[in-house]
């Protein structure tokens, strides 16, 4: 009995459409935070993000630093057509330009409000140090420097 190559194997678990569509991963797809994040596939036991092992079946190898982003912003879209590779800085700029950076409480590492960080800010301006103004909300002064500062909660008007 003749075995099944990897990208038998591979392309079965992918819905193809047409050439500009989303051809989604019918495999498993890890999930985080909720939201539908790449698909899976093992290789010898380990496993890949499926978009990657559609760009290398189509495209090659890929580069050492590089990573495979999406044009169309859908993490279990296959279609090598929707691929493109990048640094990580070019995948950072991507999600920015595009909207997709996490603000406020959507960033999980978030501490604040934007109500309070419109606070933090008035406290300051009112003459208050960052001292106090981080006891207040109990948290580290560089905190409160950054608020003020805008380094973090930039969208906080």
């Amino acid at each position: 009995m003749a075995s099944i190559s990897v990208s038998e194997r591979f392309w079965s678990k992918v819905a193809k459409g047409e050439p500009e569509e989303c051809w989604e991963w019918k495999g498993h797809i890890a999930i985080r935070s909720g939201k539908r994040r790449y698909g899976k596939f093992k290789i010898c036991g380990k496993p890949v993000h499926a978009n990657r092992v559609a760009w290398e079946l189509t495209n090659g190898k890929i580069p050492d630093g590089l990573w495979v982003l999406h044009k169309c912003d859908n993490p279990p879209c296959c279609n090598p057509a929707h691929l493109f590779l990048g640094t990580n800085q070019d995948n950072v700029d991507d999600r920015q330009a595009k909207g997709r950076q996490a603000k406020g409480k959507g960033n999980g590492q978030a501490k604040f409000e934007d109500d309070e960080v419109r606070e933090a800010r008035q406290m300051r301006r009112s003459g208050l140090t960052f001292k106090a103004i981080s006891v207040h909300f109990g948290v580290h002064p560089s905190a409160i420097v950054f608020i003020v500062q805008r380094k973090t909660y930039h969208h906080v008007e």
